[in-house]
Parts: structure tokens; sequence; C-alpha cells
């Protein structure tokens, strides 16, 4: 998305007002905003990015203006995809000011980033929130001393709680252009002045110098090629002056600049007694106590969310309210208004679009969904995220991922569905569709994943390692040959580890909602359109097609029994149904049949459902790309097991 169409992007008018709420991860951003704009707004990717925006309405004096919600960023140089969408809006937007919100307890960090924007001449007001965390650590802010350095109004919030937040919303119209700049090497210096005319701004020109590839966009949609010839050249000559890298220089100074403000005004009591939230805190990140609480927190999510959400809701609103009420009533209402025809099969059949695709989306997707994000909002607001993701980063940098990729990996054991929509969180391409493949090849969701151990009871009990190792050793196998193929990078994992907090509940709910709404409303369209194509392809012959076409290598190479294809058809469609298949016709299957068919069942390609998401996140190529891998590889390991077991007769 080029960065002079943001406002175009985001959906707003050329002459509408805009103030742009910017942030470091964990400041407490998302809550300003739901109190600023209250619980009217909308939320929606950035086009060409997994990367969500939102934006709202308030009242700024006596305008109507809207307030975009970017993500959160370290630096306006950007090292992440999040960090790329905030520098784009605030260039692209061209706001009337922006709203800083800063931890309190961490301003030396946000000073950083202020001394970024401050570069623009934007009008800027500064949220200094959580204050409350910031008095419990004994941290004192001169905030008088604080808003003359800066020449901006300053507000101290506590968002949560909505202390403060009327006085931040009534002062962003005081917004003032900060009058504070980083002292630069004069070489540097010389260079914005040359540069600033060119780039339409200092903050610009700096972006420039820093990471002149990042702003390659820029340049081209800004200027012509004399303009671009006279950037490079003072480029040049910047880089035969220094040894050092452009970047760590200018990073220097501001952060000298911002160590100086924050020594001046700022300032902190040594805490003698340890509190019992220090205590938690320290338990959770010693590595003796820590993994353990890690493993206990995953046990406890995938739990709440893959047996109660996955299996005791979905099995009450699936089973009895969908399957004895309202599917028996629907159908009987079509049958007899229109009769048994192409419509009806299509509205109520064996795979109808009422029957079939809304009751999955409300009995099997809502119940997930929203169990998952009730657990995440609260985590999140306990602080423990982060520390989730810094105790699973050092085994999955082996795989080529860090330590966000845990809560897909986990979220997978639930629904694949939803857990291939939280491969947002992942910084890079690479890693998202290594986390996607990863969920597609070899993660069962709770539903099929309950199938399969009914299938390996029937079995003797040493089968139930030789399948779980077949699967994880080929999952680890294709996701550490990915990262080795693939283009691109693993994303740096710097995360800041918030203080573990009591959660505020309505805050958590509203989360909740928010992000249960937005992901409904992506997830019902797909699965309206999956079942209409399966429903076309069963009454067209088509579906019955594919599975006289599999017979021969279910039987052949697999050594399975014929009727096995229909199993993998139904796993197509839904990932528990092929499994269910399987285990109608197990009493006419040995045990290593079994377990070949159990393999290929649990490596096969994902759900119908699953496959849109994954074509919707990772665009059509990426993802015939994955699903054309998964298929033959999936069929290709079971039957190599096939094959081995008889050709050392007996190993099973």
């Amino acid at each position: 998305m080029k960065i002079r169409y943001a406002r175009e992007a985001l959906g707003i008018e050329e002459d509408e007002d805009v103030s742009v709420l910017i942030g470091n991860p964990n400041v407490g951003k998302s809550v300003i905003f739901s109190s600023l704009t209250g619980k009217y707004r909308d939320v929606s990717n950035y086009p060409g990015t997994t990367v969500e925006v939102s934006k709202g309405k308030t009242k700024i004096g006596t305008k109507r203006e809207t307030i975009i919600d970017t993500p959160g960023a370290e630096s306006l140089t950007p090292v992440s995809e999040d960090e790329k969408v905030t520098r784009d809006i605030l260039l692209g937007t061209e706001p009337n000011q922006v709203i800083q919100v800063a931890d309190a307890k961490n301003l030396k960090r946000s000073m950083m980033l202020l001394l970024q924007i401050a570069e623009f001449d934007i009008p800027m007001v500064l949220d200094l929130n959580m204050m409350d965390e910031a008095k419990a650590r004994l941290v004192d802010i001169d905030i008088d001393g604080l808003k003359e350095e800066l020449n901006i109004p300053i507000f101290p919030t506590v968002a949560p709680e909505r202390r403060g937040t009327s006085a931040l919303k009534r002062g962003i119209n005081k917004a003032r252009v900060p009058d504070i700049k980083p002292d630069y090497p004069d070489e540097i210096e010389d260079a914005i002045d040359e540069l600033k005319d060119l780039f339409g701004s200092r903050g610009t020109a700096l972006l420039f110098l820093a990471a002149p590839n990042e702003m390659k966009e820029f340049i081209e949609e800004k200027m012509g090629s004399e303009e671009r010839e006279i950037a490079e050249d003072v480029l040049g000559r910047l880089y035969k002056t220094f040894s050092q890298d452009l970047s760590y220089l200018i990073t220097l100074s501001i952060r000298e600049k911002a160590e100086n403000i924050f020594s001046k005004f700022v300032s902190k009591k040594e805490i003698e007694r340890t509190t019992l939230k220090k205590k938690i805190n320290d338990l959770t990140m010693d590595p003796w106590t820590g993994i353990p609480i890690f493993f206990g927190v995953i046990f406890l999510l995938y739990q709440f969310v893959g047996y109660i959400g996955a299996q005791v809701i979905v099995d009450f609103l699936e089973g009895i309210i969908f399957g004895e009420y309202i599917n028996p009533y629907i159908e009987d209402l079509v049958y007899s208004s229109i009769g048994e025809n192409f419509v009806s099969t299509i509205l109520v059949g064996e795979y109808g679009v009422i029957t079939v695709g809304v009751t999955w989306a409300i009995a099997l997707i809502l119940p997930i969904i929203t169990t998952f994000f009730l657990a995440f909002s609260l985590l999140e607001d306990v602080g423990y995220i982060p520390r989730l993701a810094a105790m699973a980063d050092r085994g999955l940098r082996k795989v080529g991922l860090n330590g966000k990729a845990v809560l897909p990996m986990v979220l997978g054991f639930g629904c694949d569905t939803m857990a291939t929509l939280t491969t947002r969180v992942l910084d890079t391409k690479k890693e998202r569709i290594i986390g996607t493949t990863m969920l597609a090849l070899g993660i069962p969701c709770s539903a099929q994943l309950g199938v399969l151990f009914a299938i390996m009871a029937t079995l003797p009990f040493y089968f139930f390692f030789v399948w779980a190792g077949i699967v994880s050793s080929q999952l680890l196998f294709v996701a550490w040959s990915a990262s080795k193929i693939l283009p691109g990078k693993r994303g740096d994992f710097i995360i800041e580890l918030p203080p573990l907090r009591v959660p505020k509940w309505d805050n958590v709910l509203k989360k909740t909602y928010y992000r249960v709404v937005m992901f409904f409303k992506e997830l019902v369209p797909l699965f309206i359109l999956g079942t209409f194509l399966i429903s076309v392809g069963k009454i067209t012959g088509v579906l019955d097609f594919l599975i006289k076409a599999l017979e021969p290598l279910v039987v052949t190479w697999l050594g399975l029994p014929a009727e096995a294809s229909i199993a993998f058809i139904l796993g197509f469609l839904r990932r528990d149904f092929g499994a269910a298949g399987l285990l109608d016709i197990s009493v006419r299957m040995t045990n290593v049949q079994m377990l070949v068919a159990v393999v290929a069942i649990t490596l096969f390609v994902p759900c119908v459902a699953n496959m849109l998401v994954i074509i919707k996140e990772r665009g059509i190529k990426t993802a015939m790309a994955i699903i054309g891998f998964i298929i033959p590889f999936a069929f290709f390991v079971a039957g190599i097991v096939n094959h081995l077991i008889n050709l050392f007769g007996g190993l099973l």
C-alpha cells in the first residue's frame, strides 16, 4: 500500500480531520482509544498486511474528528510490519495532532519515540498512562517541568479505571508542536537541513538517513529523478564521513537526549519491601519455576479453549440446540415451502449452507473464538502474554519462529481455523507462512484429536507413541526445512515485560467483545461459501468422483480398504469427520492399517474452513502451494510407514 494513499486505505476523506494515537507496545493504548471513541469503532486490516488498525470518532473542541489507533511501535524506523504500518499512517494521513500514550513507569523508552515524532513538527499531547503502577514503584515524575521542557500538554491517566481520561479528551485540542530536538552530529544535522524541504519534514529526512531502503516507496512516490539524485548524493557523503552505521548514530543521539530528559524529570526511590506481585513476577521468569508455570498456563489455556470451548459448549450448541431443535425446524420449513430440489439441497441438504455452514459458524467457531479471546484478553490484562512468548522463544527459534508463535500453535489444538487467523501476531511473512503450514499439516484440532484418541484406544498402547513420534518429527522437519528454504528472515524478538496486574474485568470483556465481533464477521461468509461449493460438488457428482479417484492411492500405496477414501474426503470437509470415518470402518482394518490411516488423516489437508482462511490470510498462490505440498506429503509419509512395516514384517 502506497504511503500517500493511507487515508484512502483507511476509508478517510481527504478533508476529514484526523488525530493519530501512537505508543509503544503494552502501554494501554487500546484502552485509551476506547475511552476517547466510546463503543463505536471500525477495526480492519491495513491493506496489504495482516496488521489491525482501529478508527473511531470523537469530539475535539467543537469538531468531530477521526482517531486512528496505530499498532504498537518501539520506533518509526520499522523492523516489523506493525511499525511499518504506524510509520505509513503518520506519513500518509497528515494528522492534525498526535496523541502519544506513554508508560509512566518506563518513560525513557517512550521519550525515544516522542523525540522521533517531534521531528515531524506535528502538534502533540502526551498521555502519561499507568500512573498507578509508577506510583507503586515509587517513580516520581516532575510533570510541570516535563511540560515546560517538551512544550506540549501532558495528562496523567490510569486508563482501566478511567482516571484522567476525561481531562485528556478535553485537552487534545490544546496540542502543540514539541520544542525539543536531539543533538545529532554536525554532519548529520547539515544533511537534515539539505533534505528537509526535499522530503517535506525533518522527521522524514531522518527516516531516510536511518533506513534508506525502508523509504524507497516514499521516494518513488514523492520525488523525481533530480530529487532522488540529491538525496542519494547527501547519503553517499555521510557514508564516506562516518565509519559507523548512520542508524546507530541517529539512535544514539536520540537515546542520549531521552536519558537526559529522564534524569532531569524522573526520580525513583528504592523499594525495600518485596511485594507479592514481585514474588509472583520473579517466579514466572525464573527457569526453575517459570517453565512449570508456562506449561501450566498452556494446559489451562487448552482446557478452557480446547475442552470447555471446543468440546463442552460446541457439543451442546451443535448437538442439542442446532441438532435437535433449530436445524430440524429449518429443514421442515424449507422442504414444506419449496419441496426437495436443487435449492433446498443447497440450503438444508447434507452439506447445506444453513444446516452446515451457519451451524458450524455459530455452534462450532463462535464458542471457540469467544473462549479463546476471553482467555487471551485476561492473560493480556494480567500481563502474562509477553512472559508466555518469552518462555517459548528458545524452542521455537529452532524451527524458524520466535516466542510469539506459541499462541497459534497451542490454539491449533482447539481450532486450526481460528489459530490460522492468530498467526497475524507474527512479524514477518516468512514466519506467518511457516506457522500456517505447521497448523495445516500436523496439529489436529480438539474435535479431531478426541476421535483420534478414541481410535488409538482400540490399538496397543505403544502405537500412540509411534503415531505421536511420526507426526511430531515430520512437523518439526517441515518447519525447519521451510525456515531454510523460504526467503526472508525471522522477526526480532524484542518484547517489553510489563508488570503483573490484577485484571479489570470490564476491560477484559470489552476487548473480548470487539475481537469476537470482528473475527465472526470475517468467518461467516467463508463458511457459507465453503458449504455452498461442497453442496454443488455433491449435486454435480464432483465429490463422488474425487472419492473414486482416491481409491488406487489409498488401496495400493497406503494398503487400506477402498472405503477409507471416503474418510479423506470427509476430513477435507471437517477434520473430525475424517477421523470418525476411519473409526467407523476400524473393525475391518488391522492394527497396522489403522496406524497408517491415522498418520495419513493427521497430516492430511486441513478442513475446508481452514483452507478458506489460509487463502484469505496468505493469498491464493501461497495457500495453493501449502495445500499442494501437504496432500502428497501426507500420503507419502503414511505410505512409507506402511511399506517399512511390511518390509520389516512384524516390526509392530
